[in-house]
């Protein structure tokens, strides 16, 4: 195959995105795979001006994993990405409530227990300014963990 050949079909969703259907729901994609968009034509090709070979006929389609792991057929057409206010807590395919990519109770006692350290720093605050540490720290590691949340969204390492 020469350089100049681009046979490839580019993917739209990456495997383990998080994507909703209006009938089916929320799910993760599988895998993507194209078919016929006829059958019996099968794929076009054509030769652009500068060389490259392009294929057309086809249809995107993708495996998608929805509630209870039921695998299920489903065009490209008919899925949108997650939003972000969603992925702050929806439902896996597994049946699990996540915050994320994390599970929804794991994250809730981090929550709980860094909003407790603070609370905790603003009782001792009459006894000492020195406290002041224990009030603003767990709410800038929570904050952290909310860019981090963020960043997992847009699919971005941290």
């Amino acid at each position: 195959m020469s350089e100049k050949q681009n046979l490839s079909v580019p993917n739209i969703y990456e495997y383990g995105t998080i994507v909703n259907h209006p009938v089916f729901g929320d799910g993760v994609v599988d895998h993507e795979f194209i078919r016929p968009t006829d059958p019996e034509v099968g794929y076009v090709y054509w030769t652009t001006p500068d060389g490259l070979i392009h294929a057309s006929g086809y249809t995107y389609y993708a495996d998608v994993l929805f509630f209870e792991n039921r695998l299920i057929t489903v065009p490209i057409t008919e899925l949108t990405r997650i939003t972000e206010r969603k992925f702050l807590l929806w439902r896996h395919p597994s049946g699990q409530w996540m915050h994320g990519k994390n599970g929804m109770i794991g994250a809730a006692l981090r929550y709980l227990l860094l909003l407790g350290f603070s609370v905790y720093g603003m009782t001792q605050l009459k006894y000492s300014s020195n406290w002041l540490f224990m009030v603003f720290v767990p709410l800038m590691i929570i904050a952290v963990m909310l860019y981090g949340l963020h960043r997992n969204y847009l699919g971005k390492q941290m």
